[in-house]
C-alpha cells in the first residue's frame, strides 16, 4: 500500500511529538515549596516532634527548642546548660516531652510553656530515644542501665542492667519492652517489673527496633537487618547491606524499609526476607524513612530529602538543602500538605508538599536499581491543601506524555494503513 505525503507528515510530525515528550520534565507536576527556615544552635541530628502546629527540636548546644510552624519563629526554648547536648527524640505525653542529654540528665518539660516539671540524674550519658507506657517512660544510658520512671513524678518504678550501652530508641509492643543495646543483643522486657522475657543476639551492635504485624525488625552496625517474632524472639530471616543500619525501620503489609551507610534506601519483603527494590542516593542514610500514604521520605547525607514511592523505589521528586540529613522528617498529623525536617548544621525547613504526585524516572544520579516489578497500580495522589507552585530547582522526567505520543503515532499508523 501507498501511503500518501500527507500521511507521511503526519506521522513524522507524531515522532516529532513523541521524542520531545519524552523530554518533558516532570516538573510541570507539583513540587515541594520551602515555606521557611531557621536556624536553631549548633548541630542538629535527632527527629523532630510535632503536636498541635508545634514542632520541638533538640540541639547540641543543650537547648530545647519549641518552633510555630505557621512561620517558622521561636515559641519558646529551654536551656539545659553549658556542657550538655540533646542527641535523641523526645518522647511526647500528655502534653509533657521527655528527653535526656549527654550530661547524664533526663528532662521532663512543659510542652506548651516550656518549663520544667522534673528532672532525673542517671549515671551516664543518655543518648536513647524514650518511649512512654502505662504513664511510665523508659530510657536507656550508656551504663547499660534502662530505667523507668514515673511519668508525672520522675520517681524510680525500677532499673534494669544490661551490662551494655543503650544508646538507641526504645519502643514498647503488645505489653513487652524492646531495647537494643551495643552487644548486639535484642531484648525483651517485662515494663511492669523490669524483668527480661528473652534476648536475642543479632549482629555488632544492634540498633532501634521496630514492631509490626507480630514481628521485630531491627539494624546492626554490620549491615544486617533481622527479623524476628515479637513474643518469642525467634529469628525469621537475616538480610544483608553493604553499610551499618543505624536507623529504625519502618514496615508496611508489603516490605520492611531501611536505610544504610551505603547510601541505599532499601525494601525487604516481611515474609521472606528478600529484597524488593534499593534506591540509591549520594550519601549514608542514617535517619528512619518516613512512611506515609505509600511515599517513603528519606534524608540522606548528600543534603537531600527524597520522596520515593514505597512500592517500586521510583522517586517523585528530590529536595536539595544545606546540609546532610541525619534525622528522619515528619509530616504535620493536623495539616497532611506540611512536612519539616533538620539539617546537621542546624537549619530547620519546612516545606509545603505537593497537591498531586506524578510517578518519574529519576535523572542518572542517583538511580533507583529495582530488583522485582510489582504488578501495577495507580499513581499515588494524597489528598493535600494546595497552594501556587514555583519553577522547580531539579530536573526529572515524565513518561506520561511520551506514552500519549507513542499512542498518537499508532492511531495516525493505522489510519495510513487504511488509505
Amino acid at each position: 500500500m501507498r501511503i500518501s505525503i500527507i500521511s507521511l507528515i503526519l506521522m513524522t510530525f507524531s515522532f516529532a511529538v513523541f521524542a520531545i515528550s519524552f523530554m518533558a520534565p516532570v516538573g510541570l507536576a507539583d513540587q515541594p515549596t520551602q515555606i521557611w527556615t531557621t536556624q536553631v544552635g549548633q548541630h542538629v541530628t535527632m527527629t523532630p516532634v510535632y503536636n498541635n502546629g508545634i514542632l520541638y527540636v533538640g540541639s547540641w548546644d543543650g537547648k530545647l527548642y519549641a518552633i510555630n510552624t505557621q512561620f517558622g519563629a521561636s515559641q519558646w526554648n529551654y536551656n539545659t546548660h553549658a556542657q550538655t547536648s540533646i542527641y535523641s527524640t523526645p518522647a511526647l505525653y500528655a502534653q509533657t516531652l521527655y528527653f535526656g542529654t549527654s550530661g547524664g540528665k533526663f528532662y521532663a518539660i512543659d510542652a506548651l510553656q516550656g518549663m520544667q516539671k522534673w528532672n532525673y540524674t542517671a549515671s551516664a550519658n543518655i543518648d536513647s530515644s524514650p518511649t512512654t507506657f502505662a504513664g511510665v517512660v523508659f530510657f536507656g544510658s550508656d551504663n547499660g542501665q534502662v530505667y523507668a520512671l514515673d511519668s508525672t513524678s520522675g520517681t524510680t518504678a525500677w532499673n534494669l542492667t544490661l551490662n551494655s550501652a543503650i544508646s538507641t530508641e526504645l519502643m514498647t509492643y503488645q505489653g513487652l519492652l524492646y531495647v537494643a543495646a551495643a552487644n548486639g543483643q535484642i531484648y525483651a522486657i517485662d515494663p511492669y517489673y523490669g524483668k527480661i522475657t528473652w534476648s536475642e543476639h543479632i549482629g555488632n551492635n544492634a540498633y532501634s527496633p521496630f514492631a509490626y504485624d507480630g514481628m521485630i525488625y531491627a539494624g546492626t552496625y554490620d549491615g544486617y537487618l533481622v527479623a524476628l517474632d515479637a513474643p518469642t524472639g525467634s529469628p525469621m530471616w537475616k538480610f544483608k547491606t553493604d553499610g551499618a543500619i543505624t536507623s529504625k525501620p519502618v514496615a508496611d503489609d508489603n516490605n520492611v524499609y531501611v536505610g544504610s551507610s551505603d547510601g541505599y534506601v532499601y525494601a525487604i519483603n516481611t515474609k521472606t526476607g528478600n529484597l524488593s527494590w534499593k534506591y540509591q542516593t549520594n550519601g549514608p542514610i542514617k535517619g528512619s524513612p518516613l512512611l506515609a500514604n505509600g511515599v517513603l521520605y528519606v534524608g540522606s547525607g548528600d543534603s537531600y530529602v527524597y520522596a520515593i514511592d514505597a512500592r517500586v523505589g521510583t522517586v517523585y521528586w528530590t529536595f536539595q538543602t544545606s546540609q546532610p540529613v541525619d534525622g528522619t522528617p515528619v509530616i504535620a498529623s493536623d495539616d497532611n500538605s506540611k512536612m519539616f525536617f533538620c539539617t546537621r548544621d542546624g537549619m530547620v525547613y519546612g516545606l509545603q508538599l505537593p497537591r498531586t504526585l506524578v510517578m518519574a524516572t529519576p535523572t542518572p544520579s542517583p538511580t533507583p536499581v529495582p530488583t522485582t516489578t510489582p504488578s501495577p497500580t495507580p499513581v499515588v495522589t494524597p489528598v493535600m491543601q494546595t497552594t501556587t507552585m514555583p519553577e522547580p530547582s531539579s530536573t526529572s522526567w515524565c513518561p506520561l506524555p511520551g506514552m500519549l505520543g507513542f499512542a498518537a503515532i499508532g492511531v495516525l499508523y493505522v489510519a495510513a494503513r487504511k488509505r
